[in-house]
């Protein structure tokens, strides 16, 4: 589940969800701010974020939990990812996670 918040020209707020019964259970937030995205939401939201990435130069990933890592993979090997220290064994090495996300 993806809802986008425009905040204005520049910024957007880009929310992913898991979802059951069609609602969303807890809401992650992402931003693009011009041609950067910060977060990459929920994995199992990447069909829908895939869309939104188009443009971006770079992704700044804020720690390492599921809901900020989750959708890396869709930026593709030209698309660097510049993360804190602890976070980079994440992103190279991501946990198998169960259907939830």
């Amino acid at each position: 589940m993806l809802k986008l918040e425009p905040f204005d020209d520049v910024v957007t707020g880009i929310k992913t969800a898991t979802a059951q019964g069609g609602k969303a259970i807890m809401w992650a937030y992402s931003y693009r701010v011009d041609n950067v995205f910060f977060d990459a939401g929920c994995a199992n939201a990447k069909g829908e974020l895939r869309s939104h990435i188009k443009g971006i130069e770079r992704l700044l990933v804020t720690h390492s939990h599921e809901d900020h890592v989750g959708g890396c993979s869709i930026f593709g090997p030209d698309i660097p990812i510049l993360a804190p220290d602890l976070t980079i064994p994440v992103l190279k090495s991501p946990n198998n996670l169960n259907e939830f996300f």
